[in-house]
């Protein structure tokens, strides 16, 4: 089964007039409400939308989603508009919306509600439609917008800050996560599309700088969008945190892999991450992922260690190269190349171990010899780095030797 959990909205004309008539009069003439019936709502997720010439149902099946988690587009909700209730009573109509998509297909869609937050204003405001939407609608979970400002100030503490703990306890109560997900943007300087990276790169840094997970070890957050910039500048953000709390991302809550549900069979930890020694916490999940989706592309309901084996040389070396055609000559060439490297690991005395040899094309390399850390190190001893050089001209003497 493939679920999305981040689906937006697709919603008909009416809830955008709504939004127009409210942000118009601002409140002056009522609430007011959106009215789209059943029969309507159907032919209108039936029919072609986003100018692909699709419904929303043709690109679920076309891209072979079975559920989507549905929340209101966080760029729509305008959380900074003032008088406040001029956002609440869209976001509100909004939530109703996902809800009627949901009652009417519930084997397609489950509801993730938007909070109707506001700059200075605490997200204990929020409770009250959280707990309808999860009470009421059985949502499964909620947006969290990181900057209600919507980037005209930068007053709104940071989710690791006490301020977000009322919206935490009840997070917890309800059993139901919180996602991270940035919305609108007023700032001349940049996109909404850029805030949203901003904002969640920040709460990422927030959260794990602080005591929220242990003070609050039930709760539940999803950030959207890889986690911001954090996987992709983590050495970066590892040191900050080590030089402000004293702690290792390493072994944060962040992009854990958590396999206590998964189906394995014959995997055996142990070697998998000696193997993965110099993985940090995204890295794990990432390979857990890739072993996941090689064991379903096998059909299998199992991930066994084949699977993390595929997926550790997938995420190192790339993608075998099935259409590189290699001659007799070039194929003996790469076999005592690759030979060359593995003798001299598997006899020197301070070389890692030898884990694997192959001379199938892959990524960039037409052959691979890989060595099985025995332990994380820090220091490299003179005797240690010696063995390594000596493995890795291995190759280049072997072909001296041959040709």
């Amino acid at each position: 089964m493939v679920i999305d959990v981040h689906g937006h909205l697709t919603a008909p004309d009416s809830l955008y007039v709504y939004k127009a008539n409210v942000l118009s009069h601002r409140g002056s003439h009522g609430r007011g409400s959106v009215k789209i019936s059943d029969d309507e709502m159907i032919a209108f997720l039936n029919q072609p939308t986003f100018e692909t010439g699709k419904s929303h149902f043709e690109l679920l099946k076309e891209v072979g989603t079975d559920i989507q988690l549905l929340s209101p587009r966080p760029y729509q909700m305008m959380m900074a508009e003032k008088p406040a209730k001029v956002s609440q009573w869209f976001i509100e109509e909004c939530n109703n919306m996902v809800a009627q998509q949901c009652r009417l297909f519930p084997n397609v869609f489950r509801g993730v509600c938007g909070l109707p937050q506001s700059p200075g204003v605490s997200p204990k405001n929020c409770i009250p439609e959280l707990e309808r939407c999860v009470k009421e609608f059985g949502f499964v979970g909620c947006l969290i917008n990181p900057d209600p400002s919507e980037a005209t100030n930068y007053d709104t503490p940071g989710m690791g800050d006490e301020y977000w703990y009322p919206l935490y306890e009840k997070l917890v109560e309800l059993d139901v996560p919180g996602y991270i997900h940035g919305a609108g943007c007023r700032s001349v300087r940049h996109s909404y599309s850029t805030h949203f990276i901003n904002e969640e790169t920040i709460s990422v840094v927030s959260l794990v700088n602080s005591r929220v997970f242990q003070d609050f070890p039930k709760l539940k957050i999803v950030c959207s969008h890889g986690g911001g910039a954090v996987p992709y500048h983590w050495g970066r953000y590892r040191g900050l945190a080590q030089d402000l709390a004293g702690a290792d991302l390493a072994g944060a809550n962040l992009h854990r892999a958590d396999l206590t549900d998964a189906n394995l069979s014959d995997a055996n930890f142990t070697d998998m991450l000696l193997s993965d020694i110099d993985f940090a916490g995204a890295d794990l999940a990432n390979l857990v992922n890739e072993a996941a989706l090689h064991a379903v592309r096998r059909g299998s309901q199992f991930i066994e260690m084949r699977d993390f084996d595929a997926a550790r040389d997938r995420i190192l070396m790339g993608q075998p190269r099935d259409s590189l055609v290699l001659s007799d000559a070039e194929k003996a060439r790469v076999a005592f190349h690759e030979g060359g490297h593995a003798v001299l690991a598997y006899v020197l005395t301070h070389a890692d171990p030898l884990l694997k040899v192959s001379i199938i094309p892959t990524g960039l390399a037409l052959g691979v010899t890989q060595q099985l850390p025995t332990e994380e190190r820090h220091i490299y001893p003179r005797e240690y780095i010696e063995d390594a050089l000596v493995v890795r001209m291995g190759g280049r003497v072997a072909e001296l030797l041959i040709y």
